[in-house]
């Protein structure tokens, strides 16, 4: 199992994952940024979005992507051969659905690379994979 966070440090905000690299998909949130791009090597996987208190703030929506890899290195291209789940905490939605109910993709044909945004003003993940 491989995970590739990537930080940096621009003009003094910090740009990465909420927790220690080692969990990095195990509960993932946002430091106050913009943005945020993590790799997990997963056939299966459940991403717990979490929404940093005052990560907000700043710039209003937050985001971040996903790389999303089978750990298999045999072709179809690395595609994840299962599911995705993407779960909000508590009072949190995902693509304006239930309130706690996640969003799951599968299928895949090639790597997913999932783009999560948080609105916070309505507390909604909006998740969806571009590399379809």
């Amino acid at each position: 199992m491989g995970r590739l966070p990537i930080t940096a440090n621009i003009s003094g905000h910090i740009y990465g994952p909420v927790e220690d690299v080692g969990n990095v998909l195990g509960e993932v949130g946002l430091k106050p940024v913009p943005s945020v791009v993590l790799t997990g090597e997963y056939d299966n996987k459940t991403v717990n979005l979490k929404a940093t208190p005052g990560a907000a703030d700043k710039f209003g929506l937050n985001s971040m992507m996903i790389h999303a890899f089978s750990p298999k290195k045999q072709p179809p291209g690395r595609a994840p051969t299962g599911t995705w789940k993407f779960q909000p905490e508590p009072g949190f939605t995902v693509n304006n659905g239930p309130l706690g109910q996640s969003a799951a993709f599968s299928g895949f044909t090639k790597p997913g690379l999932f783009v999560c945004i948080l609105d916070s003003s309505s507390k909604n993940w909006v998740v969806y994979n571009a590399n379809q």
